[in-house]
């Protein structure tokens, strides 16, 4: 399933329940050559931008790095 669509169902869950009945959990978070800390932070942005308007709490979990 899409990016575009999860945040569509999420918003519509959003919706029906309440924002505060709900968080947003960005994770697990981790780092390696293909994921690099600004991906997170350019899909964190990203996903939060969307979310702007529906959502009171959101959070972001630990940071892992598994460089090779």
């Amino acid at each position: 399933m899409r990016l575009v669509e999860l945040i569509r169902i999420f918003i519509e869950s959003l919706q029906m329940l309440g924002p505060e009945r709900m968080v947003w959990r960005y994770d697990a978070i981790f780092i390696n050559n293909r994921y690099e800390e600004e991906y997170h932070l350019r899909a964190f942005g990203h996903i939060a931008e969307q979310l702007k308007g529906y959502i009171k709490k959101e959070l972001m979990h630990e940071i892992e790095s598994h460089v090779a």
